[in-house]
C-alpha cells in the first residue's frame, strides 16, 4: 500500500488525492502556518508562474521538516497551490484569491464576477511539489483555461446566499453551484477543483 502525505488543508485536494489512489494510506500535514506568500505587484505572467512554484515548494519544506524523522519509505509527500488569474490588458495578469471574511455584503466577490469573470476567460493555475518514494523531488505547474457566460448577474444573489464561494480560489466552485456560470473549460478539470491529477498521474507513472 503507498502511503501519502498531503500538505493541505483543503478538503478538495484531499477529495481529489482520494479518488486518485482510493487504496492509499492518505495522511494530511497542512503546513504550520495558514499564511503564505501573495502575488501583490506581480503582473507578468511568468513572475507570477514562478511565484506559484514558490508557494508549493515553501509548502513543502514546512512539511518536510514536520516529518523528516519518520519512517517514509513507500511515502509520497505532495504539496500544491492553487490560484485563478485574469488578464486586466494584454500581458497584465491580476490574481484573484479567496473572497475575504470580513465583506458582509460580498462586494469583492460581486466586483470579481462581475468585473474580471463573466463573459471572460481566465487562467487557473497551479503548481505542485511531489516527493518520490525514491526521494526525488518532482515540480510543475499546469494552467486551464475556463470560459464564464455573460448573463452572470442574474444569478450572483442566488449564489452568494448559498456561501459556497467562501474559501475558493476566485470565489466560485466549479464541481458546485458555481458551475452554473461555466460556458467552456479548456484544459484539466481537477486542476480548477484544486489539484491537478494529471501532474500526478504523470510523475507517479500510471500512464500506460
Amino acid at each position: 500500500m503507498v502511503r501519502w502525505i498531503l500538505g493541505s488543508r483543503s478538503p478538495r485536494r484531499l477529495e481529489l488525492l482520494k479518488a486518485f489512489d482510493p487504496q492509499g494510506d492518505i495522511r494530511t500535514v497542512p503546513p504550520r502556518s495558514p499564511d503564505e506568500m501573495e502575488f501583490e505587484g506581480l503582473h507578468r505572467w511568468d513572475e507570477i508562474v514562478e511565484r506559484s512554484l514558490l508557494i508549493a515548494q515553501t509548502k513543502y519544506d514546512d512539511v518536510w521538516e514536520q516529518v523528516a524523522q519518520e519512517k517514509l519509505e513507500d511515502t509520497l509527500i505532495l504539496c500544491g497551490d492553487t490560484t485563478v488569474l485574469c488578464e486586466t490588458e494584454p500581458g497584465s495578469w491580476l490574481a484573484i484569491g479567496q473572497p475575504p471574511v470580513d465583506d458582509p455584503q460580498h462586494q469583492v466577490l460581486r466586483n470579481w464576477l462581475g468585473q474580471f469573470l463573466a463573459n471572460r476567460t481566465h487562467r487557473v493555475l497551479s503548481s505542485c511539489v511531489l516527493r518520490l518514494t525514491s526521494g526525488e523531488l518532482r515540480q510543475g505547474s499546469i494552467v486551464t483555461n475556463v470560459t464564464f457566460r455573460p448573463d452572470v448577474e442574474q444569478w450572483l444573489d442566488w449564489y452568494i446566499s448559498l456561501n459556497e464561494s467562501a474559501g475558493r480560489a476566485g470565489g466560485y466552485a466549479i464541481q458546485g453551484a458555481g458551475s452554473i456560470f461555466v460556458d467552456k473549460i479548456e484544459g484539466s478539470l481537477s486542476n480548477v477543483i484544486g489539484l491537478p491529477l494529471e501532474l500526478i498521474a504523470e510523475w507517479t507513472g500510471c500512464r500506460r
